[in-house]
């Protein structure tokens, strides 16, 4: 019985964190990265955070943020859509710390609430 509770608790540590529904996580960060990577013309962002890498896919309206080593996150991907609904679809996927992952959450959100604002969402 022990080695069943062990067990489970490992799958369920190894399972990726989610956030949305606009990305299948169970590919892998290695995965993931490389596949958005891989899109053409996509431009890389410079953002505030030195940690986070991003690119710009401007004719999807689709902003995807992947953490670098050290961010307290890492390793996450992000995925921010623009669209007509809610002015701004974000799905994630979280590999590492769960509250890392919830905290950069949080950060995206605050930055999701600024897009509303400043589009009159």
């Amino acid at each position: 019985m022990i080695v069943g509770a062990v067990l489970a608790a490992a799958l369920a540590a190894a399972a990726p964190l989610k956030a949305g529904d606009g990305l299948d996580c169970t590919p892998g960060f290695d995965a993931l990265a490389a596949q958005m990577q891989a899109r053409p013309k996509l431009a890389v962002y410079s953002g505030r955070d030195p940690l986070l890498g991003a690119f710009n896919d401007s004719a999807a309206l689709t902003l995807y943020a992947v953490t670098l080593p050290g961010h307290p996150a890492h390793p996450a991907f992000v995925k921010r859509k623009l669209n007509g609904a809610a002015p701004v679809e974000t799905s994630a996927c979280g590999y590492g710390d769960k509250a890392a992952f919830d905290r950069l959450l949080q950060e995206i959100d605050a930055l999701n609430a600024a897009v509303r604002k400043n589009y009159g969402g």
